[in-house]
């Protein structure tokens, strides 16, 4: 990333958690504003919206969850206005945060599971300039590549074996909202850092339970230690990356 990129710590993934409020937990006046780039004129009410998102989670097969995103694809943007989602917004500030303003328009960004492309919009918004999205839903890559927001985009069944990427391919990888139980598997995380680049930096942003915090928060730091170790780092000292694992 530019010719600075030597000079970061060899392996950086990063783990972010964000805790999961309905509108009816967070009062109106400490409620944060939604990024003005997402969907206006909501077609479905907030409860509606809901349970779509239930059933988006109740969906029992790669198959069924597939088909129930590709019927979804052309309300999405509005649906999750409806919900004030503000995960993309939040994951792309802090991925702007590990990379200085001059290097982002040439930093290669893989944006896993990336949907209708709203990361994107926010990355773009930052100045990043080499976006790559894989998604498993050709309906939402679709509305995606409306967007101009990238450089290009696949699509792949995310979990079900290797991803259709070349390796130590990308400065950042970001996966929001989507590495969960009923989403993305967490098998996947091997493959994310293996079409990293040496020196990468991973960014997960994943929505819980508010009561649940102080047990991700644990799982956190275990993954963070996880992916610095064998298998997911496999020897990458030996390609150059100046060498850090921790058994």
């Amino acid at each position: 990333m530019g010719g600075q990129h030597h000079a970061r710590p060899p392996l950086s993934p990063l783990v972010t958690l964000t805790t999961h409020r309905t509108r009816h937990c967070l009062p109106d006046n400490n409620r944060p504003a939604v990024p003005r780039t997402m969907a206006e004129g909501p077609s479905r009410s907030f409860s509606q919206v809901k349970e779509m998102v239930a059933a988006a989670h109740r969906a029992s097969s790669a198959t069924e969850k597939l088909r129930f995103y590709e019927q979804w694809a052309k309300d999405y943007d509005a649906d999750v206005h409806v919900l004030e989602y503000r995960a993309p917004f939040l994951a792309a500030e802090m991925l702007a945060s590990l990379v200085p303003v001059g290097e982002r328009a040439s930093a290669t960004v893989l944006d896993v599971a990336c949907g209708t492309g709203l990361v994107a919009e926010q990355l773009q918004r930052l100045r990043f300039g080499r976006i790559r999205g894989i998604d498993g839903s050709s309906e939402m890559l679709a509305v995606a590549a409306t967007k101009g927001v990238y450089e290009s985009t696949r699509r792949c069944v995310l979990g079900d074996g290797p991803l259709p990427l070349e390796s130590d391919a990308f400065d950042a990888v970001i996966i929001v909202g989507a590495l969960s139980d009923g989403q993305v598997p967490h098998a996947i995380l091997p493959e994310l850092v293996r079409v990293a680049k040496p020196g990468f930096i991973i960014l997960v942003r994943s929505w819980i339970p508010l009561e649940m915090v102080h047990d991700w928060k644990r799982i956190a730091v275990a993954t963070y230690v996880e992916l610095l170790s064998p298998p997911y780092v496999a020897n990458r000292a030996n390609r150059g990356c100046g060498g850090r694992t921790t058994n």
